[in-house]
């Protein structure tokens, strides 16, 4: 129940005013080529990799084109369900770290309350997707190295490579994922 209270509370305060923030350059650019994307996809799909950048982002924003007339309110949008639903993995990599229900709100109430994330997902950037991708790769990864299974394996490979089609900067994430080994070792020694 307070799970849910507090995704509540994250979609009133990111949801409230939305469009009140001025836009961003890179916003503008981003939606843009979501707009032509949609309306040429033969020919615009791929349009944002001749900047150089990875066209994911802009796919997903597509769908919310179709949904609200508003392009500034439709890409910012995708970055809010982004943001939730990464509170949401973020709880479950906290339970699944050993924490106990506090913990788990705990971590829940700082996605959606530290400054740097509520920006992020109240614009209509890649990070807050990027950053939506990285943890459930964690999560995933986790899982994993716990108790290996085929769905892990292909979760973790679609959650990295879902976040390699949104930055490519997600390669500087290999070295924590490397590490995850390491991590589960320290908590299943803990535990004995």
């Amino acid at each position: 129940m307070k799970k849910y209270l507090l995704l509540a509370l994250f979609l009133l305060t990111h949801l409230l005013f939305l469009t009140r923030l001025p836009v961003f350059s890179d916003e503008a650019i981003y939606i843009r080529w979501a707009q032509v994307a949609f309306n040429e996809p033969q020919k615009y799909a791929f349009l944002p990799m001749i900047d150089g950048k990875p066209p994911l982002h802009e796919w997903l924003i597509i769908p919310f084109l179709r949904i609200f007339s508003d392009p500034l309110f439709a890409g910012r949008m995708l970055s809010v369900v982004a943001g939730a639903i990464t509170m949401l993995v973020v709880g479950k990599l906290a339970r699944l770290l050993g924490g106990k229900e506090r913990e788990e709100l705990l971590a829940m109430a700082l996605v959606a309350v530290v400054p740097f994330w509520f920006l992020n997902h109240r614009m209509a950037l890649a990070d807050g997707l990027l950053a939506l991708f990285f943890s459930m790769a964690l999560y995933f990864g986790l899982r994993l190295f716990i108790k290996p299974r085929r769905f892990e394996i292909i979760a973790f490979a679609l959650s990295f490579g879902a976040a390699l089609w949104v930055k490519t900067t997600a390669l500087f994430f290999i070295p924590v994922y490397a590490c995850l080994p390491l991590l589960v070792a320290t908590l299943e020694n803990k535990k004995f």
